[in-house]
């Protein structure tokens, strides 16, 4: 495959069927009845790495990048699935039974019973309230073409009346200053997976590439230059000696002969180049394994949040076995009392029983299943 950039994205050939790949393998993993991404296990994103490494060649510091990467996709995935299929209709019966393609039936009823609980509609609510608040989306759209121009043109005003402000870290650099400070784990622009910490850890060595790239591109200029000068100077003095060929072979020996040194300084260059590279792989390693460590205080923390979710759902569905075995009893008629009733019409067997649940206090909800459920006998 192709190469990643120095903020670990994909780029150049073979990137496009890396990235197909990489969706392709979350959906045949990673199904959609996990309710969050920290639910799926770590066997399975331990297989989803290897998989990867099987088929392309990724350096172990990428592996949280390109987990990340599919976790973004799989959330992208099932917030599809559920305007398209489960936002459709009203009533869980009605989303059960109408599967997408593509997904077991199983694994999609499991998918709306999760997203019918209290605890998913919520966050359905808050992700809509921060979607509302959002004011600049991935793609301007037609009616945000307008405000992503006028952007543009300010940041390009501050470059231009104060061209030393692109070198100002990313809280107060010319995008900072039309769209605001950076949010928590992104960096305007970049795409996914760039964050403030990387890009301050890794920003040494990128100053040492970006240094060692421009002496290569000042070596090559010279080694052109002095080609130019040589074959100048040879057919000055004898021109009309020389043909094609010969004027090849001066300018191969005048090459060997007097950049010796340039040649030389760019080989050392490209061995600087090559430790830097290495330097700024460690870097990013030591990122990782610090972002592992540094913190075991948010790990706690993200431990016992966790811990209080589950057991929050423990006791949800606690207080509704507990409401089931209240309702239950109360909602149960004696065969002998309900054939006690007045013989009379339908209706009035409906308002008899009616009148029986209001004395009971039973809730609206729990009347009318049990109202439906005697219909039968009604009739």
């Amino acid at each position: 495959m192709g190469y990643f950039n120095h903020n670990g994205q994909p780029i150049g050939e073979g990137s496009t069927s890396f990235v197909n790949d990489l969706g392709s393998m979350m959906r045949t993993y990673c199904p959609i009845s996990y309710l969050r991404w920290l639910d799926v296990p770590d066997q399975t994103k331990e297989m989803l790495w290897k998989t990867i490494t099987e088929k392309y060649i990724v350096p172990v510091a990428y592996k949280e990048k390109v987990l990340q990467r599919i976790h973004n996709y799989w959330w992208s995935f099932k917030s599809v699935i559920r305007c398209k299929h489960y936002d459709m209709f009203d009533m869980d019966d009605e989303r059960k039974a109408n599967c997408p393609k593509g997904v077991r039936q199983y694994v999609w009823e499991i998918f709306v019973d999760k997203q019918s609980t209290p605890v998913a509609q919520a966050r359905r609510k808050a992700g809509k309230f921060a979607r509302q608040a959002m004011k600049t989306t991935h793609t301007s759209g037609r009616t945000g073409a307008a405000r992503t121009a006028e952007a543009l043109k300010q940041i390009k005003d501050i470059t231009e009346r104060d061209p030393s402000s692109i070198n100002l870290d990313v809280d107060h650099n010319p995008v900072a200053k039309v769209y605001g400070p950076e949010r928590k784990g992104f960096v305007w622009g970049l795409g996914i997976g760039v964050s403030k910490t990387t890009l301050l850890h890794s920003a040494p060595a990128i100053d040492q590439l970006q240094q060692e790239r421009m002496l290569h591109l000042s070596a090559e200029e010279q080694i052109a230059d002095l080609r130019e000068q040589v074959v100048s100077q040879t057919l000055q003095r004898e021109p009309q000696l020389l043909d094609k060929e010969q004027i090849a072979d001066i300018r191969e020996q005048g090459v060997s002969q007097r950049l010796v040194p340039l040649v030389d300084q760019l080989q050392e260059e490209r061995r600087l180049r090559l430790s830097a590279e290495e330097q700024l792989a460690n870097l990013r390693q030591q990122v990782v394994s610090q972002k592992e460590h540094i913190d075991p205080l948010q790990q706690e923390r993200d431990s016992q949040l966790q811990e209080e979710q589950r057991l929050q759902l423990s006791a949800e569905e606690q207080i509704a076995d507990l409401r089931q075995q209240v309702v239950s009893p109360r909602v149960q008629i004696d065969q002998l009392q309900w054939e006690k009733l007045p013989q009379h019409s339908t209706h009035g067997k409906i308002a008899d029983l009616r009148e029986q649940m209001n004395s009971q206090g039973l809730m609206i909800a729990d009347r009318e299943s049990l109202l439906h459920a005697y219909l039968p006998s009604l009739v």
